[in-house]
């Protein structure tokens, strides 16, 4: 092999494996990003607040302070819900696979989700009696789940049983 060709391979060589390093530093970085809690109090979902504006104005300050400490006060619910579901995919990567261990974490993160959504909606169906008949009818369909969302993953859902009483 002549030194020009030595030199050439070298350089490609560095070049990827700068090239490399770089994309793992990217990805570490990311990953770090996509782990940390997000800062501040959770947003408002915008259909919420589609139908704040709808509520009489002397009925929207009143349920927007509410429904703001609700969630204040389900947050720490809901970041347990996905530190259990982080610990959840962290036990079906491990190695051996322990079935167990993925049902327990995931079954804490349920639990967390549900005391979080229970404390909302004793919050919400408090406001609820302090508004005014008109401010009711509004919000009242807040209370309502969508039938076509719950809790078990897409690829579990009974395909039919859902699907149809959503369309119905």
């Amino acid at each position: 092999m002549s030194s020009r060709t030595l030199k050439i391979v070298i350089a490609v060589s560095v070049g990827l494996n700068l090239f490399l390093l770089g994309v793992l530093a990217a990805g570490a970085v990311m990953g770090l990003r996509l782990a940390r809690e997000p800062a501040g109090p959770p947003r408002r979902p915008a259909a919420v607040m589609e139908i704040l504006s709808t509520l009489p104005e002397a009925d929207q300050e009143r349920v927007r302070e509410a429904f703001h400490g609700a969630l204040l006060r389900a947050r720490p619910q809901f970041v347990e819900a996905r530190r259990a579901h982080r610990r959840a995919v962290e036990a079906a990567q491990a190695e051996p696979y322990d079935r167990a261990a993925v049902l327990t974490e995931l079954a804490t993160a349920h639990r967390h989700e549900m005391a979080a959504r229970e404390g909302i909606e004793q919050d919400m169906t408090q406001v609820l009696g302090e508004l005014s008949p008109e401010g009711r009818r509004v919000i009242a369909p807040v209370l309502l789940r969508d039938p076509r969302r719950n809790h078990r993953p897409h690829m579990m859902r009974r395909h039919g049983s859902d699907d149809q009483a959503a369309s119905s």
